[in-house]
């Protein structure tokens, strides 16, 4: 199967899972369009359970098991539908044992896959309705929070998810623009953001590379967060790895936004609990936040804090298996764009040994 997708990091993340051949059996927990998957077989892993809450992305996966299993009978690609926060009970219902894999991937953000489709709202560059829900079967869509939520909400959310300095400027504008007519398409809500902001503004707006971003980046940002339950999945995801990882076996993150590497760079450093993690998070407004967390989900429950199953503190640890951020090298850079705001954080699980 063609995939025009570019995955960034792709050598230095099959290495280290790969490295001494001590990997047999790896989750891609954000499986996408499969770039990393394909890399992986490549390479002689035989087994990958690949996950997805994105159904597209879940059909391309079963069509390269498919494929690949015509090739070589022994690859085995198990294409699983559901959010990477409900790891360990995914895997459990495809007969994976807890503490049985070597290695997991987690590739963060959107994918090229639905960056690539107007018709999912993803995107400023090109006109599509305001969805962005990465599972399609949730009932909330981006438009709805632009049209039901009030103007120091969508301010709140402007801020705490997508850092926009002029976070109260936006809000002012949606409001107004919403009070004349239906902000239903994703052109039509860039434009109301650019105009916003207004030209002084755009020319200084750039990311923490320094790099000129579009006027709607922070806004299109703190949307798709909001209506994914982004940085809660990315908490529940990551005290899940200790009950699916073997003792020594690898963790591997890749963030594009600092909201999503802050929290896996306090829990490779050893902030392993729910409520850590949780504090690291911003806090939404709280006349909405119960409402968000209720229909945003879309069908897979998220355990409010101190609920759910979290792993016992003593249970097991991560070690940080570099001291320094791995980012992409110029060669790269050059040839992907997309690779400039990369970060690959990896560690290490280690059980608890018990007297």
């Amino acid at each position: 199967m063609a995939c025009n997708h570019i995955p960034v990091l792709l050598k230095e993340v099959t290495s280290l899972l790969l490295q001494e051949g001590r990997s047999k059996v790896l989750v891609d927990a954000t499986f996408g369009s499969g770039s990393h998957t394909r890399d992986f077989f490549e390479h002689g892993i035989k087994t990958v359970y690949a996950i997805d809450r994105d159904i597209e992305a879940v059909n391309i996966a079963r069509q390269l098991s498919h494929e690949l299993c015509e090739q070589n009978q022994s690859i085995n690609l198990v294409p699983i539908h559901g959010p990477f926060s409900q790891m360990t009970a995914l895997l459990k219902q495809n007969g994976v044992r807890p503490g049985t894999v070597d290695g997991v991937l987690m590739d963060l953000g959107t994918s090229a896959l639905q960056l690539k489709s107007f018709e999912r709202g993803f995107s400023f560059f090109q006109d599509g309705p305001l969805d962005m829900r990465m599972d399609r079967s949730q009932t909330t869509t981006a438009r709805d929070l632009l049209h039901v939520l009030s103007e120091e909400q969508l301010a709140d959310l402007f801020w705490k998810y997508g850092e926009e300095r002029l976070h109260k400027m936006v809000a002012k504008a949606v409001v107004k623009e919403r009070e004349k007519s239906s902000i239903d398409m994703t052109l039509h809500l860039a434009a109301v953001v650019e105009k916003a902001i207004g030209w002084p503004m755009k020319r200084k707006m750039k990311d923490g590379l320094n790099r000129r971003i579009h006027p709607a980046t922070r806004v299109f940002q703190a949307l798709r967060i909001a209506v994914n339950n982004e940085l809660e999945e990315l908490v529940q995801g990551l005290l899940s790895v200790g009950d699916v990882l073997k003792d020594g076996g690898r963790l591997l993150v890749i963030t594009f936004q600092s909201l999503e590497d802050r929290i896996v760079k306090h829990f490779m450093a050893g902030q392993c609990s729910h409520e850590e993690l949780l504090s690291l998070k911003p806090k939404a407004h709280t006349s909405y936040r119960s409402s968000r967390r209720n229909c945003l989900t879309g069908g897979f429950p998220v355990p409010e804090r101190g609920t759910g199953n979290p792993p016992h503190p003593l249970s097991w640890t991560v070690r940080p298996l570099h001291k320094k951020v791995i980012t992409a090298c110029r060669e790269e850079v050059l040839s992907n764009p997309r690779a400039r705001s990369a970060k690959l954080r990896t560690a290490i699980v280690q059980h608890c040994k018990y007297a």
